[in-house]
């Protein structure tokens, strides 16, 4: 009854609106115009029309029309119960500058009845630590935020209300913060059942407000159930009671009617749908099952009870479908995932015409499952053919790549997912691993940086990284990669997969790299390029005490024995030599072992060298009785001397050398 067209909403939200009579129209008063909150997404230049903004100016002028005057402002105020201090609080503050022309409807409409206020409003609970509504400091304003106004007026506050969804980003905190504000302001005032229509439409907007807010998410849901419960008979928990299942002290039906002009209250079937979305999504299946079924929404009912484990009944209920006649690729597809049948996803692929994507999803994992990794491709380049936007799906088309050595194939389906899904740092890893086994390091070297970023708990990125970096000689990269991969492996939880040791081989290319960079930095004219190679050294030098510490594995003495020669520290030289000797004889068996036996000797010459050649009697004294030992422990293990190794006659030589220095 409204002179301007009542337009479609922006589909997200409730679809408020409002329009102008104009003279002679229904609803003339003796003022002349007479406002009217009508069902319309925007007004008459709504968006279905391609008139973006127009509802704003209807809006302004059903208030200028109506006396309302509303204000979004600040006040300070508490909204938690064990608040101590007040902060600025955003509130509408909403009243009238002049009455609009009454007529016996709007007399009808604000008539109070007796009884009880609406069962439908849902409060927090008492642990909850949020207020009802923001106390206020000032008496005043809170005595603006009660103040009474008619319907029309509640209905244009939440039209404003929906203009700040539509005008802004959908998570937006400052817009949700607004809208807030102005459904408190209608919520306040709603407190008999003479409004049903409009709070009942601004409980269910303010439910899905509070949806993802961690405060608010318990008392949304079951608002939703509060205003879905209204419609029915049936005794639940928010109609705990017959006298409530059957309608006590609700608005009769002519009170809902009344003002079906004001605002667009969804069906009750779309309130179901949207009220199981919401409790599929929250895990509660069983129950979004019973709401799916009561709608006919019967894919989701089967998806439900998949989930859920009861997988009985969603069998019977797809078999009772088909046997129905409705022979759907959707169901034949559930029905395989249910019984892990290859047949019924065939069977799917065949009553589409080959055009069902899950169909061939599904297949296709079954067959990489099974180990059929040729088939499980061709069914899952199919799927991402018919619908590109599938970064799950890529992923496990390159990983049938990778098994069957297609590292073309691996590559194009890895950068696929990296284009859908910047934040994947698995598939940024897999494509890192294709370019290493291509030889192709300054390409992998990008990719594993971003791996890394996202996937910094992951030893094998790291392992990568360190493998990039040295053969592309970023050595200081390279010993951050080390560096991790130590604190990865002391952080390593119980039961999960061991984190390997630092390999002895690319620690010694860093080693060896960096004391080359550093003496050829010493010999030029770059101060900039011989002051980095200096930082790297000490980098270094914490890297190889930090290996010392994790492992104490002898080559690492090496190593430290290495650098400490090159920095020209003989003392450090020969404390490390013994360390590696001393770590060397804790191997079992090294005696007879041919390949640990010849690194004892060798560090046992090198020790002796060193005592031999200082100016101290003692040192010489310690050499033979090392050189001495050694030979004994070797040939001991032997008994036939034929078969002694040669270390031991070497080490027998190096006895008399030394025994011939001391006796000189």
């Amino acid at each position: 009854a409204g002179g301007g067209p009542a337009l479609r909403g922006d589909g997200g939200g409730l679809r408020v609106g409002v329009s102008v009579c104009g003279a002679g129209g229904v609803g003339e008063g003796a003022g002349g115009g007479r406002v009217r909150a009508g069902a319309a997404g925007a007004g008459p230049g709504g968006p279905s029309f391609d008139n973006k903004g127009g509802g704003r100016d209807l809006f302004a002028a059903a208030a200028a029309e109506s006396g309302l005057e509303v204000l979004v402002t600040g006040r300070m105020g508490k909204r938690t119960k064990f608040q101590q201090d007040s902060k600025a609080q955003m509130v509408v503050l909403a009243g009238k500058t002049h009455d609009a022309p009454a007529t016996a409807e709007d007399a009808a409409a604000e008539e109070v009845p007796d009884g009880p206020p609406p069962s439908q409003r849902v409060s927090h609970d008492a642990d909850n630590i949020l207020n009802e509504h923001v106390a206020l400091d000032e008496a005043a304003s809170a005595a603006l935020l009660s103040a009474d106004l008619p319907l029309v007026d509640r209905a244009i506050l939440l039209a404003h209300c929906l203009q700040v969804r539509r005008a802004n980003p959908a998570r937006c905190e400052l817009s949700r913060g607004e809208m807030s504000a102005y459904l408190s302001r209608v919520l306040r005032m709603s407190t008999s059942t003479a409004d049903w229509t409009v709070f009942s439409t601004a409980l269910l907007e303010r439910a899905w407000l509070e949806a993802d807010g961690v405060h608010t998410r318990e008392r949304s849901l079951l608002q939703l159930q509060a205003l879905v419960d209204q419609h029915t008979t049936a005794l639940t928990l928010t109609q705990s009671t017959t006298e409530a299942a059957r309608g006590a002290g609700s608005a009769p039906v002519e009170e809902r009617m009344r003002d079906l002009h004001a605002v667009v209250y969804p069906p009750r079937w779309e309130m179901r749908a949207d009220y199981a979305d919401r409790l599929n999504a929250a895990g509660m299946l069983s129950s979004a099952a019973e709401l799916y079924a009561g709608v006919g929404m019967w894919d989701e009912v089967i998806d439900c009870y998949a989930r859920a484990g009861r997988s009985e009944q969603a069998e019977k209920l797809i078999r009772d479908r088909l046997a129905a006649g409705e022979d759907a690729p959707r169901l034949w597809t559930a029905l395989g995932e249910i019984t892990d049948d290859p047949a019924h996803y065939r069977r799917a692929i065949e009553k589409s015409h080959g055009r069902y994507v899950r169909a061939h999803e599904a297949l296709g994992r079954h067959l990489f499952h099974a180990g059929e990794l040729p088939l499980a491709a061709t069914h899952l380049r199919a799927a991402v053919a018919a619908r590109p936007l599938a970064p799950s799906t890529w992923f496990l088309l390159g990983t049938v790549c990778m098994r069957t050595d297609d590292w073309g194939g691996a590559l194009a389906a890895f950068s696929e997912v990296v284009r859908q899904e910047p934040e994947e740092g698995d598939a940024w890893a897999n494509v890192a691993a294709v370019h290493m086994r291509n030889r192709a390091p300054e390409r992998a070297y990008p990719c594993l940086v971003e791996s890394t970023r996202r996937n910094r708990g992951v030893w094998r990125v790291w392992e990568g990284k360190l493998r990039t970096c040295v053969d592309l000689g970023k050595y200081d990269e390279a010993m951050q990669a080390c560096t991790e991969l130590i604190g990865l492996r002391k952080r390593q939880p119980a039961g999960k997969e061991e984190v390997p040791e630092v390999e002895e081989r690319a620690v010694r290319a860093i080693v060896g790299g960096v004391l080359r960079g550093h003496g050829a930095a010493e010999g030029g004219r770059d101060a900039a390029a011989a002051d980095s190679y200096a930082r790297s050294v000490q980098r270094l030098g914490a890297l190889l005490a930090e290996l010392r510490r994790a492992s104490g594995a002898p080559w690492i003495y090496r190593l430290q024995t290495e650098f400490e020669a090159r920095r020209g520290r003989p003392d450090l030289v020969l404390e490390n030599l013994l360390k590696e000797y001393r770590a060397l004889l804790t191997v079992p068996g090294w005696e007879t072992d041919d390949l640990e036996r010849p690194k004892v000797c060798r560090a046992v010459e090198q020790i002796v060298d060193l005592q031999c050649s200082m100016e101290d009697r003692k040192e010489w004294t310690k050499a033979k009785y090392l050189v001495r030992s050694v030979a004994t422990r070797i040939g001991s293990k032997y008994f036939d001397k034929s078969k002694e190794p040669k270390e031991v006659e070497e080490m027998h030589t190096k006895l008399k050398d030394i025994e011939h220095k001391i006796a000189s």
